[in-house]
């Protein structure tokens, strides 16, 4: 009990800033605040929920992508391309799964967590 008396007196030390026909300031418009606050959380989440602000949310992430300084590559990342040499230098398209499966397997010498193929 003794420290929730030190508690409260120093909570109500510290949150007494001013005085109001004998009231503290925060006793005064501790009620409107939570009302405010409740109410504003409740249209917040109403909100959320039916997807009304979702358009200007995603409008916004969207400029502040744009106006992002582009990264520099990762190095951790390789992208391998086929080009039109390539495509000449094999005498076929679509490339063989022989030399897809040739492509792969010297990749997975450097034990990568992941590849990915974009055949089109």
């Amino acid at each position: 009990m003794a420290v929730y008396h030190k508690l409260s007196s120093y909570i109500s030390s510290t949150l007494s800033f001013a005085s109001f026909g004998g009231r503290k300031l925060w006793q005064v418009r501790g009620k409107p605040a939570i009302i405010a606050t409740v109410v504003v959380t409740s249209l917040l989440l109403a909100s959320r929920a039916l997807k009304i602000l979702e358009a200007p949310e995603l409008a916004a992430y969207d400029k502040l992508i744009q106006l992002r300084q582009s990264e520099a590559p990762d190095d951790l990342l390789l992208i391998v391309g086929v080009t039109e040499a390539d495509i000449k230098a094999q005498q076929r398209w679509p490339l063989s799964d022989a030399t897809i499966n040739r492509v792969l397997q010297q990749l997975e010498k450097y034990q990568p967590r992941a590849i990915g193929l974009d055949i089109s």
